[in-house]
């Protein structure tokens, strides 16, 4: 399970960061909230080399806040592709 655990957190670290970037409409500014899936990315960089590290300096902020909770597509969904 090393593996697909490994190859699972690599393909949604981007999807990973953005949720940990949150916007604070009360101040204006971005938060970084390292704890969240803290536990999946220290078992999979305990598991590999391979695994992608993320931290506050792996992307900066998004440009804007987003609308609202669930506003994104996941990683490889449908809405990711143009249409045919």
């Amino acid at each position: 399970m090393l593996g697909p655990f490994v190859r699972d957190w690599n393909a949604a670290s981007d999807w990973i960061q953005r949720e940990r970037w949150k916007w604070d409409p009360d101040t204006q500014k971005w938060s970084y909230r390292s704890q969240l899936y803290a536990n999946y990315q220290w078992a999979a960089c305990t598991w590999s080399k391979e695994a992608r590290k993320l931290s506050r300096a792996s992307t900066p902020p998004p440009a804007h806040p987003s609308e609202g909770p669930g506003d994104e597509p996941l990683p490889g969904s449908t809405e990711d592709k143009p249409e045919a």
